[in-house]
């Protein structure tokens, strides 16, 4: 009997130290079994190398960069003293999905030095006394790598404004740049049986779409021949023509994530502002500046009308005092239009306004082409698409069943150049906004030689080789300024987000002002489309105006009319009197 309960509380005891050992930080990668990973790093802590954790969201664009940094990292410093009695580094990744507010409550106690995550507001971490000033690696130029620049010197100017302070201090930086938009498949769009683009003759006898691969396509949005968007849409109405088109031929035209709408509302915001340019745009966010397209009235024809006779004259000057009025943005509203043309049952693949997750529409998306039945030609998503759906092992699996040619390295996707809301507009600049808020930065009470190794990790990785090396391994742009010249391993999909970047004007969605600074979850792109709309029933608010439109009939200019309602005079006066200035 003594035996068996001898035998019982040694179970028990087992089980509690099991449970304690669960909660504590772990030493070996699961499943490593020991040996190292595909990239040679270790999968277990070395104890006679210094260790730096390292907190990065393991969301889209996943961890492989950031193992290849780590193992050149540590080649570079396998000889080098950090922490007495050790020689070399060992740079660990904890990975996560934390962001934002959550990951800036619990930084004090984290075992992770340096940080990579989403939604960092930077004015909330340089006020919260818990993250490292980095300006003693921002401001140097990068000499020892060879570099005539700084990583100061590779932010814009917006960047520059907002995430280093009048002092000179830079508590976050920028980390990956995601751009919503129209996932296009080349393939399909060239394969003989389809031909998806736009010929430069108009009345060539076939609605004007290309009858062969030679055949010379339209100039596209950007107004000139002989460049990346070609055949592709130049405005909202050849977009529903294509659309129009595909049906035609047996294709559905789009999808996206039925389970997560901000997808969707993420992309809405980004047609407007590309339809306001990087001036007005950035109205939404310094609250200083002068407004051009606020529209004063709706004509029954569509035609828009505007404060000021803005399109020509004098335009609106916009300050903290009458910020409601941005709600009026003609931008705002041609994308609303745009979203009541995109919602029909006929043109959405299955899905697209139910429950399907992101991942499963990227799946989805590039399965339906070679799999032999109803194809899809565009999908609305971020330009880290291509890296998750790899991630995932979606790429690996159209290999197994359709053949290599079907592999990520072979297919051939682009991102699509916006379409312009009006011919008028064909010709403007691309205008591209950042989506993500993501951020690096270095926990505040890191000391002595962790803090050391903590700097030299964080400026590493935003040398040149290492931004390039991000964009090989991701598909995606860092939102730096750099080139990828001689990159190998570069999909057709990120040399055409690369592309379209190095044309673009880039919003920042953030600004230093204080009235941003202080609340800047409120001013966050997807805020645009709070609406209230009457339609008998009472005052009814949405927040997406997909659901609005699809599921309650609501037309995009009652949505964009309930914009204002929503941020009316009085509630902006409630909300934001304390920023008002003195005229």
């Amino acid at each position: 009997m003594k035996k068996k309960l001898l035998t019982i509380v040694i179970a028990c005891l087992l089980a509690v130290m099991a449970v304690f050992s669960a909660c504590s930080p772990s030493t070996e990668k699961p499943g490593s079994g020991g040996s190292d990973d595909e990239f040679g790093l270790a999968t277990t802590i070395d104890p006679n190398r210094t260790t730096l954790f390292v907190s990065n969201f393991n969301g889209g664009f996943g961890e492989r960069w950031l193992k290849a940094a780590i193992k050149r990292f540590e080649e570079l410093h396998k000889n080098d003293v950090y922490e007495e009695g050790k020689t070399g580094v060992q740079v660990w990744i904890d990975n996560s999905k934390t962001g934002g507010k959550d990951t800036l409550a619990n930084i004090e106690n984290s075992r992770d030095a340096v940080f990579f995550t989403e939604y960092v507001y930077a004015s909330d971490y340089a006020d919260s006394g818990k993250v490292l000033d980095l300006s003693s690696i921002v401001n140097p130029v990068l000499s020892e790598y060879g570099e005539s620049r700084s990583i100061k010197g590779k932010m814009t100017k917006e960047q520059q404004d907002y995430f280093i302070q009048d002092n000179g201090a830079c508590y976050v930086l920028p980390h990956y740049q995601s751009f919503r938009g129209i996932v296009y498949d080349v393939d399909l769009f060239e394969d003989e049986n389809y031909l998806f683009y736009f010929s430069a003759n108009a009345n060539n006898g076939n609605d004007g779409f290309v009858m062969s691969k030679n055949e010379t396509r339209s100039k596209g949005p950007d107004g000139t021949g002989g460049t990346y968007d070609d055949g592709l849409p130049a405005t909202y109405d050849e977009f529903f023509r294509l659309c129009e088109y595909m049906l035609e031929k047996g294709v559905k035209p789009v999808i996206w994530s039925g389970s997560n709408q901000a997808y969707f509302t993420d992309f809405l915001a980004a047609l407007a502002l590309d339809h306001e340019g990087l001036s007005d745009a950035m109205l939404n966010f310094t609250f200083k500046g002068t407004a051009y397209n606020l529209v004063s009235s709706v004509g029954a024809n569509g035609e828009l009308s505007f404060m000021n006779d803005g399109a020509e004259g004098s335009g609106v000057a916009i300050t903290p005092n009458n910020g409601y009025l941005l709600a009026k943005q003609a931008g705002k509203y041609y994308s609303l239009q745009f979203a009541e043309r995109l919602l029909k049952k006929e043109y959405i693949a299955s899905g697209s306004m139910g429950t399907l997750s992101h991942t499963d529409a990227q799946k989805n998306y590039i399965n339906s082409y070679p799999s032999g039945g109803e194809a899809i030609g565009m999908l609305i998503e971020g330009s880290f698409w291509e890296n998750e759906c790899s991630d995932m092992g979606y790429f690996d699996a159209a290999v197994k069943s359709y053949g290599q040619e079907w592999s990520r390295a072979d297919r051939r996707f682009a991102m699509m150049p916006y379409p312009k809301a009006t011919a008028g507009q064909v010709g403007e600049k691309v205008t591209l906004t950042d989506s993500l808020m993501s951020g690096a930065f270095i926990r505040g009470n890191v000391e002595g030689y962790e803090k050391e190794l903590a700097l030299d990790f964080l400026q590493f990785l935003y040398t040149d080789e290492s931004l390039r090396e991000f964009t090989q391994y991701t598909g995606s742009p860092k939102a730096m300024n750099y080139d990828i010249d001689g990159v190998e391993g570069i999909s057709n999909f990120a040399r055409s987000v690369f592309d379209m970047k190095n044309r673009a004007d880039i919003v920042y969605p953030y600004s230093s002002e204080p009235i941003y600074a202080d609340q800047p979850a409120s001013f966050e792109p997807t805020s645009f489309y709070s609406t209230v709309v009457n339609k008998g029933a009472g005052d009814v608010p949405y927040t997406y105006p997909s659901r609005a439109i699809y599921d309650q009939g609501v037309t995009g200019l009652e949505y964009f009319n309930g914009l204002s309602v929503a941020m009316s005079k009085s509630s902006w006066d409630n909300a934001y009197g304390k920023y008002f200035i003195n005229n």
